[in-house]
């Protein structure tokens, strides 16, 4: 069993990369470096018209002036390497390097992700909790929608569905007649392919429905109108409904809770409201959108305060700027550093303490591969059960479900603080392979997580992991030894014919940490990669988007410092993300903690409607030399991983075509003194409230 944690935390990460054809699927042939594809789509860089925004806009673009669209919603992701389609074009892979057919991925999860307990007691829950979190705000991959159920329309007698040879939107899972868990009159896990565009050759490409950029979109929404509808158009805040004097998120009058929001009969329990659909998916998400609401409106109220003289937009949009930067701050100081391990977040100048000089040239849009495997290792760092104030949930009975932080939303939170992670390592517990999202009373309506990563996977066309390892510049495996164990050899044995078939997604979470890491080398690697171009890529990151007063006082916060101004805590471990422990992590008073002040803004300049815009002066790069991420060796450390937290991967259908960014081939990073930009006007958004949720995101959660 993975074993007992005071809080399962789902995380959903979507990750995808490239497919290559059969033929060169041969270890060091098979992959290639992917050149640009040059994708079409409805809306292109040269339709956006930038301005010298003050402020991000909501919808990622004009983040990079010379490549407008980079990072907007609905960009392509980008290939690292070629992808693997079985036909070159965008069939799912089915064979493997030997002409073999590929094993059913649920038989792989069967056999590669049976439950363990494997804690790693040196980090907790919250590690797990804040990849989820993060994971929402940069990426979402919709999936397509089909025309009727693709369990309903798939012929028993088969071993495919017809979609599949057509390029059409069901490729369920297969389920086998024997399995120990759904009946044997239940055969097919439904499974539709994520959306996607065709690029100038004809190959299959997947998009992603957020930003790119950590921004805040999970919080505040990838449109203008979306974020409108979150907002009280009164002294800068977000919307929140107030229960005992405390606010909690509003509520979303359209959920649907026969799927997506399960409600306890005869309470007050609501479905919540946010600017990502997926925030109903788990508690400890649910936790973590209520507290960054309410900071939100903290520091709304701290600058009405200070600057009484600004109106609602200038207080909504100088407290949207300050949350996102606590965003940036608390995922590369505080997070980063525990999944990567510190000397691999050093190498790639991940941290606050280096120097910052945004490069406009470095491509931040994100990598298939990232969405699609890399960071959905989370899903492993859940264990079976969850305990709050004593009374234990089982992992099965937690999607979903608003109960839990209407009720007890400290002492959920506590459990985050308190109870340490599982590894990152190939066991999952049965509540995520058998009950993801399964309806109460409903036995068998659930999912299982690691045969859907699997499958998407294979949609999306990624590489093996022997390819990813070539990438990397890593030596691949030749026996099937990821972690040292014979057991693990024996069920990739089992799975696999030839160890070039190896699914990225199963051999990267299997792999043993990389020292002081909780993920292996190959995801060191990626990961590491990813966050150094989120990073200087972003020309509003906090360190260059403020000035140095200003950055400084974000660099004084951390996220036990913000729990403490945002819940009823009157104190807490000095590291939110390591269990409390009186020599290394003491637990301290909430009064010690450094709180928010603002007097560095008392001269900020909050841009009106109809002001001319202040001209950028040019931001002088320096040379790029991107250090390398250095790999440890692979030796198993005890070390509990921590969660890319991914929770269920939100896939939301769609009825709009991308934007679509060729990739660019990114520099590596030097860092140079920090460089402020001038603080240019915002055109003022419009009154009228619309609706808030986009007919897309009527979307899976998986």
């Amino acid at each position: 069993m993975k074993g007992h944690l005071s809080l399962v935390v789902v995380v959903a990460f979507i990750a995808s990369e490239v497919w290559g054809c059969p033929g060169f699927h041969q270890h060091g042939l098979n992959y290639k470096r992917a050149s640009n594809p040059h994708i079409r789509s409805k809306r292109q860089a040269e339709d956006i018209t930038c301005t010298e925004e003050a402020y991000r806009t909501f919808d990622g673009s004009c983040h990079n002036l010379e490549n407008k669209a980079m990072g907007q919603t609905g960009s392509v992701f980008r290939r690292l390497l070629e992808p693997v389609y079985e036909d070159g074009k965008g069939m799912p892979k089915l064979t493997g390097s030997t002409g073999n057919l590929l094993m059913n991925p649920r038989f792989i999860s069967v056999q590669v992700h049976d439950p363990l307990d494997r804690q790693n007691r040196n980090d907790n829950h919250m590690v797990m909790q804040w990849g989820q979190f993060l994971d929402h705000d940069i990426t979402l991959t919709p999936t397509a929608t089909p025309t009727s159920d693709c369990c309903s329309s798939w012929d028993s007698n088969q071993s495919d569905h017809p979609d599949v040879a057509v390029g059409g939107v069901c490729d369920p899972i297969i389920l086998p007649a024997n399995d120990a868990y759904f009946s044997n009159d239940q055969r097919c896990m439904t499974f539709e392919r994520s959306d996607n565009v065709t690029d100038a050759d004809g190959v299959r490409q997947q998009y992603n429905l957020q930003t790119a950029w950590i921004d805040g979109s999970h919080i505040y929404g990838t449109t203008e109108d979306m974020a409108l509808s979150l907002r009280t158009m009164s002294g800068g805040k977000l919307l929140a409904k107030t229960i005992g004097g405390k606010e909690f998120l509003p509520e979303d009058v359209d959920a649907d809770t026969n799927s997506g929001c399960f409600l306890r009969d005869g309470t007050d329990d609501y479905c919540f409201l946010a600017g990502d659909v997926r925030v109903m998916a788990y508690p400890g998400l649910n936790a973590m959108h209520t507290i960054f609401l309410r900071w939100h409106n903290v520091i709304a109220d701290k600058f009405a305060t200070l600057r009484p003289e600004w109106n609602d937009e200038d207080l909504f949009q100088q407290a949207r700027r300050v949350v996102v930067a606590t965003l940036q701050k608390i995922s590369y100081d505080e997070f980063l550093p525990i999944l990567l391990g510190a000397d691999n977040a050093e190498n790639v100048n991940l941290q606050s303490t280096n120097p910052y000089t945004y490069t406009s040239s470095v491509d931040a849009s994100l990598p298939n591969v990232f969405s699609t495997a890399a960071f959905r290792y989370g899903h492993s760092m859940i264990g079976d059960s969850l305990t709050i104030d004593g009374a234990e949930s089982e992992t099965g009975v937690l999607f979903n479900r608003p109960s839990f932080v209407l009720d007890n939303l400290v002492g959920l939170v506590q459990s985050l603080l308190v109870e340490p992670i599982q590894r990152t390592d190939r066991w999952y517990t049965a509540g995520m392979t058998d009950q993801m999202f399964e309806k109460p009373g409903q036995k068998g309506s659930g999912s299982d997580i690691a045969a859907r990563n699997i499958q998407r996977g294979r949609d999306h066309g990624l590489p093996s992991y022997n390819d990813w390892k070539a990438y990397c510049n890593q030596p691949g495996t030749t026996d099937f030894d990821l972690d040292g164990s014979g057991g693990t050899m024996n069920r990739f044995r089992r799975s696999y014919t030839s160890v070039d078939d190896i699914d990225l997604y199963s051999g990267g979470v299997s792999e043993s940490p990389a020292a002081g890491a909780q993920v292996g080398d190959l995801y060191v690697c990626l990961l590491g990669r990813a966050f150094n171009d989120l990073k200087f890529g972003d020309r509003f990151w906090y360190q260059n988007d403020f000035n140095t007063d200003q950055a400084s006082e974000i660099d004084r916060l951390s996220l036990a410092s913000i729990m403490c101004e945002t819940m009823e805590i009157s104190e807490i471990q000095q590291n939110a993300f390591a269990p409390e422990n009186r020599q290394t992590n003491p637990a301290q008073n909430c009064d010690q903690f450094p709180q928010l002040v603002l007097t560095d803004w008392l001269n900020e300049v909050a841009y009106q409607a109809g002001e001319s815009p202040v001209t950028e002066a040019p931001v002088t790069e320096a040379p790029v030399t991107e250090a390398p991420v250095t790999e440890a060796p692979v030796t198993e450390a005890p070390v509990t991983e921590a969660p890319a937290t991914e929770a269920p991967v939100t896939e939301a259908p769609v009825t709009e075509a991308p934007v679509t960014e060729a990739p660019v081939t990114q520099p590596p990073v030097t860092q140079g003194p920090p460089q402020v930009r001038p603080r240019p006007p915002q055109r003022r958004p419009r009154k009228q409230q619309l609706k808030r949720l986009i007919e897309l995101l009527d979307a899976e959660l998986e």
